[in-house]
């Protein structure tokens, strides 16, 4: 664990790789134009998703969870994402854990010190893990992370989990970076906002007047 924490201070085993297992890309879509997938043009892993968890809800202090998966890992041993909340006032972020994946015959598996993130300066999370013993090769779960939403969440009004910052690789200074750029319009959506003003002012402005 020594070794690990002086790693993480580094921030050498942080980026969040989200495995495009089969089928993720058939439901990649979603209702306000955010993608569940990013192809990624890089040495060490071809594609990063979010492959379930429970993101949409409509409560206040409600659980939120998401797993991240990546695809065509080579040579790998840390990652790292950073992701934004909009708007910042909707979730609880200080309540943000991240449970590295550890497979069930441990040949994959991922650690990281304490709750795994950070609140950065700017509010944004950053999180993610490492492997120190061995390197990971091909498709694998990363890890889910899980928090909740903000005692004042509002489900009517719209709220969302942006994945700004991907990297991963066998060094610190031997990373693939992935910007937004490369990202896409990659997150969750976890309330839509409803239009009902609009509506109701269409209708109310369209009445012929009573005489």
């Amino acid at each position: 664990m020594t070794q690990l924490r002086s790693l993480w201070r580094s921030v050498l085993p942080f980026a969040v790789v989200f495995v495009a297992l089969a089928g993720v890309r058939e439901v990649n879509a979603q209702s306000d134009e955010l993608e569940l997938s990013a192809t990624l043009d890089g040495n060490y892993a071809n594609g990063v998703a979010i492959t379930g968890g429970t993101w949409e809800v409509s409560d206040p202090e409600a659980g939120i969870s998401m797993v991240f998966s990546a695809t065509g890992l080579v040579d790998v041993n840390q990652f790292e994402f950073i992701l934004t909340f909009e708007p910042l006032a909707a979730f609880d972020i200080d309540s943000a854990r991240f449970r590295p994946f550890v497979s069930d015959d441990f040949t994959v598996e991922f650690d990281t010190p304490g709750r795994g993130v950070e609140v950065m300066d700017d509010d944004r999370l950053r999180l993610g893990a490492g492997v120190f013993e061995s390197l990971v090769n091909g498709d694998t779960e990363l890890g889910t992370l899980t928090l909740t939403t903000s005692a004042t969440f509002d489900p009517n009004e719209s709220a969302r989990i942006l994945v700004d910052f991907f990297s991963v690789g066998p060094a610190a200074d031997d990373r693939d970076s992935h910007d937004e750029t490369a990202l896409g319009s990659m997150g969750v959506t976890v309330a839509a906002a409803t239009a009902v003003e609009s509506a109701t002012w269409g209708s109310v402005k369209g009445k012929p007047l009573e005489r």
